[in-house]
């Protein structure tokens, strides 16, 4: 009687092992299922990110290759200005600009420049300039520009502080590769000694 009490268990135990019976599943176990999941999930992520990179540099791979053949095509030729007296340019003062021997052959637009004073005004709404181009080979070709610096209020129409540049075309021009030449600015202006004009320049650029 006394070895049969002794075997029955005791509430204490009776409740552990109830507690026991109803507990959730372990964290290890689902710790495990889970990694398994994250583990075959991997490759599919890390298969996409190349695709994505590789398609974003296609754009970029383009506008590096069209910066490179673009900067390989020379197209302007020729751009560089003179000095005049500010005080009174004169009428038999012929600016010189040379053409270097020619890089490509084509067409090629003529256009002058000219900077006129802020401290020191152009006393005209226009300037008349005479341009004569002489290439070799060629004739002679002369053309005259007028060039509008100021409306009929006498607001200038160029961009600046100290100085108001201008640009006007002149004419278009074929050209051979190793053709040289130069180009003769004069102004045509009735006034003897023409103040205001500060420099006169020339820029000849290939028309693609």
């Amino acid at each position: 009687m006394l070895t049969a009490l002794r075997r029955l268990p005791t509430p204490t135990a009776v409740a552990s092992n109830a507690a026991t019976t109803d507990r959730a599943p372990t964290a290890a176990t689902t710790g495990r299922a889970d990694h398994r999941t994250e583990t075959t999930k991997l490759p599919t992520t890390m298969l996409r990110k190349p695709k994505m990179l590789s398609a974003g540099l296609v754009p970029l791979f383009v506008l590096l290759l069209l910066i490179v053949v673009g900067c390989g095509q020379r197209r302007v030729e020729t751009y560089c200005f003179r000095a005049t007296p500010v005080d009174g340019w004169e009428t038999t003062d012929s600016l010189v600009f040379p053409i270097d021997t020619v890089h490509q052959a084509g067409r090629y637009r003529l256009s002058i420049g000219v900077r006129t004073s802020a401290a020191n005004p152009y006393p005209f709404q226009t300037l008349a300039l005479s341009i004569t181009t002489r290439l070799q080979g060629k004739k002679a070709q002369r053309d005259t520009a007028l060039c509008s610096l100021t409306d009929k209020d006498g607001d200038v129409n160029g961009q600046g502080v100290s100085l108001y540049q201008y640009a006007f075309p002149v004419s278009e021009l074929h050209l051979e590769k190793g053709q040289t030449g130069t180009v003769t600015v004069q102004h045509l202006m009735r006034r003897n000694l023409l103040p205001g004009v500060a420099n006169v320049g020339i820029r000849l650029e290939r028309i693609p």
